[in-house]
């Protein structure tokens, strides 16, 4: 859909925002956003594709927070490269093994993705939606500031997934 801005006005990008003791909580995903393109921050950079994983984290008798961890659209698993470099796993496919989800990655890509192994950026979030929402874990909860010095909370990773999931095989 199109966003239309006839009037050069910005708006700002309004969230409620919560503030927790770094720590690690129990909370639920509860939304996947659609694909971000983000714009590159300096010259020679790509943009990256991103998706929003929103976290509910219940506060007891307080209202539950929202918070969001954001990821790059790349399932990558580390390794070495031929020079003898090691890299470590995309952030994603970090997220998806802990929640035992690989070996239904690779089957969903056999019947979905193209020749080269690859999925589309709205068939992967499509997917993550399919097995991650309503998934109960530990998220790993991060305060930081602003440049105008609020503090919030973002939900930095998750831990490891605490529910039983029933057929999905490692």
């Amino acid at each position: 859909m199109a966003k239309i801005n006839t009037t050069g006005e910005r708006k700002a990008f309004e969230r409620k925002i919560y503030q927790l003791v770094d720590d690690s909580y129990e909370g639920t995903i509860t939304k996947v956003s659609d694909p971000i393109t983000t714009k590159p921050f300096a010259e020679g950079e790509k943009s990256q594709t991103k998706v929003i994983i929103e976290c509910t984290i219940p506060q007891g008798d307080r209202e539950s927070a929202v918070l969001q961890l954001w990821t790059t659209l790349v399932v990558s698993k580390g390794g070495t490269t031929k020079s003898g470099e090691t890299y470590s796993n995309s952030k994603l496919y970090d997220i998806l093994d802990k929640a035992n989800l690989i070996g239904e990655l690779e089957k969903f890509v056999e019947v979905e993705g193209d020749d080269d192994g690859n999925l589309a950026d709205e068939k992967l979030v499509s997917f993550m939606r399919s097995f991650l929402i309503n998934r109960t874990g530990k998220i790993d909860v991060e305060t930081r500031k602003r440049l105008d010095g609020e503090r919030y909370s973002i939900a930095r990773s998750i831990k490891r997934f605490t529910d039983i999931v029933e057929n999905v095989k490692a």
